[in-house]
């Protein structure tokens, strides 16, 4: 015997605060903008390391 659970989300009978939450995440999604990748990461903190021992400030 196995049992099944569905999950159905309506959008359209969630919370006001719900919705205000989502729609928070994904603007603060759009304002971060894609995610780094290791190498990314990285070179940014080479150029850190690179500014600093040079005395350039932060990048």
């Amino acid at each position: 015997m196995s049992v099944q659970l569905r999950i159905h989300f309506d959008h359209h009978h969630d919370g006001f605060l719900t919705r205000l939450g989502r729609d928070l995440g994904h603007a603060l999604d759009w304002v971060a903008g894609p995610a780094m990748s290791e190498q990314q990461r990285y070179n940014r903190l080479k150029a850190e390391v690179r500014s600093d021992k040079y005395g350039h400030g932060v990048l």
